[in-house]
């Protein structure tokens, strides 16, 4: 199964024109494009752009810990994580400190 530019750039959690430049680039290889757009290969995406562990530890209401990032937001003091659960579809949101004080133990 081969994913189309938007789908690609769901997956890896970046933005459809980053995936655009990268094909333009060469950095991200396609299988073809015609007339419906890019396929590309997942294995070839995740080379590029690898799966990261962002949402390790983040689990959702169904009890499942495999979470895709859908967009990033960084905002002044923290970043926002939009995240949608691959077993069941329900969207969670995470705000991560950017920057914030150490507690000394």
């Amino acid at each position: 199964m081969y994913l189309t530019l938007g789908q690609a750039a769901r997956e890896a959690g970046v933005a459809k024109s980053t995936i655009s430049k990268a094909l333009a680039s060469g950095k991200l290889s396609y299988r073809e494009k015609n007339s419906d757009g890019y396929k590309i290969d997942p294995a070839e995406l995740f080379r590029v752009f690898p799966k990261t562990s962002k949402t390790a530890g983040i689990r959702c209401v169904c009890g499942s810990f495999d979470l895709r990032t859908i967009r990033t937001v960084p905002r002044d003091g923290f970043v926002l994580h939009r995240l949608e659960c691959r077993d069941c579809g329900r969207r969670v949101v995470t705000v991560v400190p950017v920057n914030a004080p150490r507690i000394k133990p």
